[in-house]
């Protein structure tokens, strides 16, 4: 790493404007970029690194031209565990040389990026706040916890200088920044213009704190099954084993299993003697281990079945909860790192934060339904270590009021049956289909416990009896909930979180979509709602953007089908088009519109609403430009000086050459393979 990255954080004046300042710092990014300076030391970014290295400066970008009339510039970052999202933000700011908060939730997260934040920027103050530690410096990077921030709020009313005056502000584990007190914090503590970026690997906590409410930009997303197929995790494997032991007492608190009970309940025998078996079978002995308990008291009566019953000559296991002291905490770790411990048994511990590439098997004795604690525990053993495998082995009991998340639920595309034991990993269905993945199965000689050999997604055990093909049966099980009518359907967050309740198909929303093989994003959820509720999908989509009722005549506008032709065809083309190409009218091109045959208006109204769907997900910004410049929805078609000058009505100075920008950034995100590929289906009819 040169030393621009340093110097240019001592020459942020922050007595100047944030805008100025983040003007200047996408100046020196832009001048790294094109020199490739920073690109070269062991932190060098990989290619899906790159991507969300370029998103976030180009959000800093739209940040600089905000007006002080807009809202707070709000954006998340989407990104799975192990992809390296602090590699990426320290990237960022040793480009841009720009002062920065860098807000998490935990003391052990605090010490973590301190760390790692030290060694992407060398020569840079990095400094601390928490309760261990006090060490504010100025124009560097400050870590803070969440806590301690809202410590601060309360007590003055402010945030001590050195923070409030920060560029930029990082929301590490953005799913946890989602509470009153934190976000009075956050949104007010820090400067105006100071753009906010949440980062987590679980942006939906529950209904009601789901990150895009509160972070309404998406700067990057790269789901898990991507991620996957990118061979950016290490290649995994699961198996299922069921205790014949009646778990329907169990209380659910806030949607969750009771600790308490779960933990009580498999502290039984049989789960210890399968986690002893599994631990130390022939083929995971010598493999570094995670075990993660319900409670303290079943985890300290496992530690204490494992010391009397592990194989002669093996390392002692170790306990770790949120009460181990802290150096404690550290030595164990260590020893782990270095061979002489190789079984952590955790409670709630370690679920973020903690990267060992070592850890390559964790037993499951915690079942759990919350989305962000299960995707926490499973990625335990992902980090990429060669070519090591993952092995995530679930013990759970029966009868369960609630079946719990499995590693299946997050890893893997569409419907389908997964056989225990399946490599998970780019290519292996294909591999196992030419007989080179063999599945092996783990039969277990305890007792009243059974492999789950075959897990259907989306129900686990049960196969539903819904033909996801079948129009009618898909409309009955979506009506079985009382948010969905046929006039109305809820947005798709909210239908990922309605539970559906039909002897077809029992199970959430997200499980629905997944066992039809509808993919998570929201074109692909309207489409799907549009073949069935027609006029509820177009009314949703009305709603989401703000369509006012007359934008929504002119969209019903026979003529508007020659626009969105044109519009497809330019996409999918995926060439640069010339001025005078997007000047050209559509009308032009395609001759006058001819009143359609009655039973060519479905496919126009198809189209028209396809194109909607397209750009659903772009920020206003983008959206209105690509509609002035390809005449869409109503919108007359405009040349790039005709939009700058539109922009004026809405209080933005915008030059003809920052329209420009914006119209190239909106047509890179639409000719996304997702988006593209949506859109090529009414090209090539």
């Amino acid at each position: 790493m040169d030393q621009t990255a340093s110097i240019a954080f001592q020459g942020d004046d922050v007595s100047r404007p944030v805008k100025d300042r983040l003007k200047s710092g996408i100046e020196r990014a832009r001048a790294a970029m094109a020199r490739g300076a920073g690109n070269d030391d062991a932190y060098a970014l990989r290619p899906d690194q790159i991507s969300v290295f370029q998103d976030m400066i180009e959000f800093l970008a739209d940040a600089a031209e905000r007006q002080a009339s807009d809202e707070l510039a709000m954006g998340r970052i989407i990104l799975p565990s192990r992809t390296g999202k602090t590699v990426v933000a320290g990237k960022c700011l040793a480009a841009c040389g720009l002062t920065a908060t860098f807000i998490v939730p935990t003391k052990t997260l605090l010490e973590q990026a301190v760390i790692d934040l030290t060694v992407l920027l060398p020569n840079v103050p990095v400094g601390y706040y928490y309760a261990d530690g006090k060490n504010i410096v100025a124009h560097g990077v400050n870590v803070i916890t969440y806590q301690s921030l809202i410590g601060f709020w309360e007590a003055d009313g402010q945030l001590p200088e050195e923070l409030a005056t920060s560029a930029v502000v990082f929301a590490d584990e953005g799913h946890t920044s989602m509470t009153a007190k934190r976000m009075e914090a956050l949104t007010r503590g820090f400067d105006a213009d100071a753009p906010r970026l949440a980062m987590t690997a679980t942006p939906d906590y529950n209904f009601d704190r789901m990150l895009e409410k509160y972070f309404p930009a998406l700067i990057h997303e790269l789901s898990l099954a991507e991620a996957m197929e990118l061979d950016l995790l290490a290649p995994e494997r699961t198996w299922v084993y069921e205790v014949d032991v009646d778990a329907s007492q169990v209380r659910m608190i806030a949607g969750s299993y009771d600790g308490g009970d779960i933990g009580s309940i498999m502290s039984a025998a049989p789960f210890f003697k399968m986690a002893q078996l599994i631990r130390y079978s022939e083929e995971n002995i010598n493999r570094s281990t995670l075990i993660c308990c319900a409670s303290r008291q079943q985890a300290s009566d496992l530690l204490a079945y494992l010391i009397k019953f592990r194989p002669k000559g093996r390392p002692l296991p170790a306990l770790i909860d949120k009460d181990t002291p802290k150096d404690d905490r550290r030595r164990i770790i260590e020893a782990y790192e270095r061979g002489a411990i190789d079984t952590i048994i955790n409670v709630r511990a370690m679920l973020m934060g903690w990267n060992s590439p070592r850890c390559k098997v964790l037993i499951d004795l915690a079942p759990s339904t919350s989305h962000v604690l299960a995707m926490q525990k499973y990625f335990r053993p992902m980090t990429k270590w060669g070519d090591e495998e993952a092995r995530i082995y679930i013990i759970m009991p029966s009868s369960l009021p609630k079946i719990p998340l499995l590693p299946t639920d997050f890893f893997l595309y569409g419907s389908g049956e997964y056989e225990c034991g399946e490599l998970i990993a780019p290519g292996a269905r294909k591999k196992r289909e030419d007989g080179e993945n063999e599945v092996k199965h783990r039969l277990t000689p305890v007792a009243g416990v059974s492999l789950k050999s075959r897990i259907v997604l989306s129900q686990k055990f049960e196969r539903p009896k819904l033909d996801p093909k079948d129009r009618e049966q898909l409309r009955a099980v979506c009506l079985s909930n009382p948010a969905i009518g046929p006039g109305r359907i809820c947005g798709y967050n909210a239908f990922r979180w309605l539970y559906f309740n039909h002897e077809l198909f029992k199970g959430h929303g997200w499980q629905l979509l997944r066992f039809i093989g509808v993919a998570s994003d929201k074109m692909k959820y309207l489409n799907f709602m549009a073949g069935l509720f027609a006029e509820a999908a177009r009314n949703k989509y009305f709603e989401i953007v703000g369509m006012s009722v007359g934008e929504q005549r002119n969209v019903d506008d026979v003529s508007c089908y020659d626009d969105a032709a044109l519009f497809i065809a330019m996409i999918c083309r995926g060439s640069n088009c010339e001025d005078e190409d997007i000047q050209a009218s559509s009308r032009g091109l395609f001759g006058p519109a001819a009143i359609p045959a009655p039973d060519e208006c479905l496919d126009m109204k198809e189209m028209r609403f396809s194109v909607m769907a397209a750009m659903a997900k772009l920020p206003w910004n983008q959206k209105l430009v690509i509609q002035y410049r390809f005449g869409l929805n109503g919108y007359d078609e405009l040349s790039t000086e005709e939009i700058a000058e539109r922009f004026n009505i809405y209080r933005r100075s915008v030059s003809r050459g920052r329209v420009w920008q914006i119209a190239r950034k909106a047509e890179r995100q639409l000719r996304h393979p997702a988006r593209k590929k949506f859109l090529k289906i009414y090209r090539e009819r």
